[in-house]
């Protein structure tokens, strides 16, 4: 679903909000240009316009050369971002060598790209470039203003090793496979922001859609807000929503720590292998249902506890270890095993 449209705050803040106590941070960081392979400049080569700084000349004309490139080459049409952005790596380069770009020429660049005409789906194209010219530059702290550009920009701090404060509403797959720096997201964005995080802080002061957090290994998420879901298949990392959350919590996840402020409207922690997950406020829907294994704290009332005394094995057979369900320091469940029943205020 689309979020409702959010004006940006056009006030700068400190690019993180303060992080939980309970939620340390030791991020992981990767290496974004170990693949990188020199190419022949892109550019057509011509000249500056009036008003035209060199440094924007060079990002329209890299920007342009990389959608051609992507689009005549034999991995367009078949889903590959990361080789998307790999292959985006030398235009970045090469505008920098060219333009010497700023992370102000970034932001001014946004609000050149209704003048720039390139070819379809270039909302992930847009993004991806965008993310290599970040990464790919000198200073360590960039602010742009994305409500600017002519559509949502997807991808947008993808492989993200910055300081990055970013304003207005974006597609989907913010940060996708963010390693390290921090991101200040004021706005809405679309599905699986913070998909295979393995570092850094991802800060969002907005909504959220779908697959928040979606099989995140490493790094944080701070959201302020309130989320469709989050959690889905995570194998590591923290996420702390201080609000709601419409659907499940935690599905499938193997490992990590999700901490919801607010209440639940769908299930917590369904299928859930390891990993721990507490919740401040109240669960409307059904509370470990097939659980494996892990720690569920719920601090307010609980509409439905999977029947562990009962259901023991799933339809194929298999039989599921356990699991603990704690509920105003009550424990319900303790390794699979059902000692009390919950309290539904």
């Amino acid at each position: 679903m689309q979020a409702d449209t959010i004006a940006p705050q056009r006030k700068q803040p400190a690019l993180i909000s303060p992080v939980i106590a309970s939620f340390p941070a030791k991020t992981k960081s990767c290496c974004l240009l170990e693949k990188f392979v020199p190419q022949d400049r892109p550019g057509i080569g011509r000249e500056l316009k009036a008003n035209e700084s060199k440094a924007m000349l060079a990002l329209s004309e890299s920007y342009v050369g990389f959608v051609e490139a992507v689009t005549k080459s034999t991995i367009w049409g078949k889903g590959l971002y990361q080789e998307f952005y790999d292959y985006c790596l030398p235009f970045a380069h090469d505008a920098r060598i060219r333009g010497a770009y700023t992370s102000g020429d970034i932001d001014i660049f946004i609000g050149q790209l209704p003048k720039i005409e390139v070819a379809a789906r270039i909302d992930v194209l847009t993004g991806i470039f965008l993310s290599a010219l970040i990464n790919h530059q000198d200073e360590q702290d960039c602010a742009l203003h994305i409500d600017k550009a002519p559509f949502p920009l997807s991808f947008l701090s993808m492989m993200n090793q910055k300081n990055v404060a970013i304003y207005g509403d974006s597609g989907y797959r913010l940060a996708l496979r963010m390693g390290g720096g921090k991101i200040a997201f004021h706005g809405n964005a679309f599905n699986h922001a913070g998909e295979d995080m393995t570092g850094g802080k991802l800060c969002i002061n907005g909504r959220t859609g779908s697959y928040l957090g979606f099989g995140m290994t490493g790094g944080e998420i701070l959201m302020k807000g309130e989320a469709l879901d989050c959690g889905n298949a995570m194998q590591g990392g923290k996420i702390c929503i201080i609000g709601s959350v419409r659907d499940d919590v935690g599905k499938n996840m193997s490992n990590g720590e999700i901490l919801v402020k607010g209440n639940v409207l769908g299930d917590v922690g369904g299928g859930m292998t390891g990993g721990a997950i507490k919740i401040v406020g109240n669960v409307l829907g059904v509370v470990g249902a097939g659980m494996h294994d892990g720690t569920i704290i719920v601090n307010g009332s609980i509409a439905s506890l999977w029947q562990f005394d009962k259901n023991r094995f799933d339809p194929h057979g298999n039989f599921f270890p356990g699991g603990n369900v704690i509920q105003y320091g009550r424990q319900l469940v303790k390794d699979g095993n059902l000692s009390a029943q919950p309290e539904k205020k």
